[in-house]
C-alpha cells in the first residue's frame, strides 16, 4: 500500500516511519472522526478511536492492501444487505456467493473477485451486512451489470433487499492516493464497534474470500493423421473427378443444413448468461 517514506536522521532514530495521509476531498460530505495505523501509516478513518473494533479494521485494510498489490487497478463497489429474518449464523451469505461468484466469473472470467462483509445489528429483529466487492479495474470499470446481478441473486438468496449507498464505487489506480484514502475512509464504516456488541458469542463479526480468475483452458493439440499408403482408397471411388473432393465434403456438412437455432428470449439470454 502507498507509504510515501521520508529518510532523514529524525526518521532513521524512529522505530518505525509514520506517515499521515491527507484526508481525501473526493467525497467531502464523509467526514473522517479518527485515525489508524497500517503499514506504518496513519490513514484517516471514520470510526474514532475509541469505536474502532482493531480486528475488522486490519482484516479490512489486509483485504484492501492485497488487492492493491495484485493489479494496476481495481474497482471497488460497497452494498449494504437487509434480511427480513433474524439467522444464528451467516449461511446466507454462503448462499448468495453460490450464485454471485459463477455468474460473476461467467460474466468476467479474467477477473478476480475478493470480498469483504461485516454482519451488524442494531435494534432491528434481523442482522444486516455491509458489503465490498473488489475485482480487476483492467477487466470491469463500471458496476451497473455487477450491481443488478448482486440484487437479483440476494434477493433469490435471502429474499432480502440491497441499498446501494450514493458514490458506492471506487476505481482505484496504482499510486492513486487520493482514490485508495477515500475508498479506505469511506469502508472504514465497516470496523464500527457499537453495532455489534449485541451480537451474540460464537457468529463471525467479519469474513474475507478470494476468488481467483478463471484459468485458461490448455490447449490440447490434435493428433496427426496417420496414411496407410497401401489401405488408402482414390479418390476416384468417392468423385468422379480427380482431385475434385467438393462432393464428399459436401455430403458430410449437408447433415448439419437443415438443422436450425433457436434464438433465445431476453430472459432464456440472461439465464444463460448468469447461471
Amino acid at each position: 500500500m502507498i507509504n510515501s517514506k521520508t529518510a532523514s536522521k529524525d526518521s532513521i532514530l524512529q522505530c518505525a516511519v509514520i506517515n499521515n495521509i491527507t484526508r481525501s476531498s473526493a467525497y467531502p460530505d464523509i467526514k473522517a472522526g479518527g485515525e489508524f495505523l497500517f503499514d506504518n501509516v496513519l490513514w484517516p478513518v471514520m470510526p474514532e478511536e475509541s469505536q474502532q473494533n482493531i480486528k475488522i479494521m486490519n482484516s479490512l485494510f489486509r483485504a484492501i492492501d492485497k488487492t492493491y498489490r495484485c493489479c494496476s487497478r481495481f474497482l471497488a463497489i460497497r452494498y449494504d444487505f437487509h434480511l427480513p429474518q433474524y439467522s444464528p449464523d451467516n449461511r446466507v451469505i454462503t448462499a448468495f456467493h453460490k450464485l454471485l461468484i459463477p455468474a460473476l466469473r461467467k460474466l468476467y472470467p479474467k477477473s478476480f473477485m475478493r470480498v469483504f462483509w461485516v454482519r451488524e445489528q442494531n435494534k432491528a429483529p434481523a442482522q444486516h451486512y455491509h458489503y465490498l466487492l473488489m475485482m480487476d479495474g483492467n477487466v470491469v470499470r463500471h458496476p451497473h451489470k455487477i450491481n443488478q446481478l448482486v440484487k437479483c441473486y440476494w434477493k433469490h438468496a435471502t429474499v432480502g433487499r440491497v441499498w446501494l449507498p450514493k458514490h458506492g464505487y471506487y476505481l482505484v489506480t496504482r499510486d492513486d492516493t487520493e482514490a485508495l484514502t477515500a475508498l479506505l475512509l469511506r469502508v472504514s464504516y465497516f470496523a464500527k464497534r457499537y453495532s455489534k456488541t449485541h451480537i451474540a458469542d460464537g457468529i463471525d463479526l467479519s469474513g474475507t474470500q478470494h476468488y481467483s480468475c478463471l484459468k485458461k483452458a490448455r490447449r490440447i493439440k490434435p493428433a496427426q493423421l496417420q496414411i496407410n499408403p497401401a489401405a488408402s482408397v482414390p479418390a476416384q471411388k468417392h468423385c468422379p473427378l480427380p482431385g475434385k473432393l467438393d462432393p464428399l465434403f459436401a455430403e458430410k456438412e449437408s447433415q448439419f443444413s437443415g438443422e436450425q437455432i433457436e434464438y433465445e428470449t431476453p430472459e432464456d439470454l440472461f439465464k444463460y448468461v448468469t447461471t
